[in-house]
């Protein structure tokens, strides 16, 4: 059973599609909270739902939402406090997720797919931000509504982008990848076997 399990990872090549996989299979799991908090902002009609999906369990595990908690529990709202509530939302896990996400990414091909990503972030991040800030200054209820709808749409289709990419990475990239490896098998011997290949083979 040993034998098997370190010819997963007995040569560097194997390591590395290990470690990739790994990487990729964490940040999916870090982003499907955020495809499902998308969908739930879809189906807001009224502010009792508002108040329903504040209650959900779901929210401790987004960044957006606990950010967006703690700036609701201020009582004033500033750049200090702002960034603050942005330092205190980040837990550890999702530091780790991402940092080993962005160390398996610097590599060939993924470095592509880091790209792709990071400018899909940016880009959601902007319009998230601005439809919040909507939301919070908004004088109606249907406007309010209207701008977490927005946020949902643009996690839902930035979810749904980052998901497909890394799931592509992960069967095309790291699948072919690690098969390729997996060829190659790794005979250990002890130093005096090695002599004594060694003086066959001068013979």
């Amino acid at each position: 059973m040993r034998a098997r399990l370190d010819a997963w990872v007995d040569t560097k090549e194997k390591r590395h599609m290990a470690l990739g996989c790994i990487a990729i299979l964490a940040l999916l799991w870090l982003l499907v909270p955020y495809l499902i908090l998308g969908i739930r902002l879809l189906e807001i009609h009224s502010y009792a739902d508002v108040f329903n999906l504040l209650k959900d369990p779901l929210l401790s595990h987004t960044y957006i939402s606990r950010v967006v908690r703690l700036c609701m529990e201020q009582a004033q709202l500033g750049i200090v406090s702002l960034m603050q509530c942005m330092l205190q939302a980040i837990s550890i896990q999702e530091l780790m997720i991402l940092l080993l996400w962005g160390v398996n990414s610097r590599d060939h091909p993924m470095r592509y797919i880091r790209r792709i990503f990071l400018s899909v972030l940016l880009i959601a991040s902007a319009v998230i931000a601005f439809c919040a800030v909507n939301a919070f200054g908004a004088s109606t209820l249907m406007e309010a509504v209207a701008m977490l709808k927005r946020i949902g749409a643009v996690l839902l289709f930035m979810t749904s982008i980052a998901i497909l990419l890394h799931l592509f990475a992960l069967i095309v990239i790291y699948g072919y990848g690690y098969r390729k490896a997996m060829r190659y098998t790794v005979v250990e011997y002890s130093e005096k076997e090695l002599y004594q290949l060694m003086r066959e083979d001068s013979q």
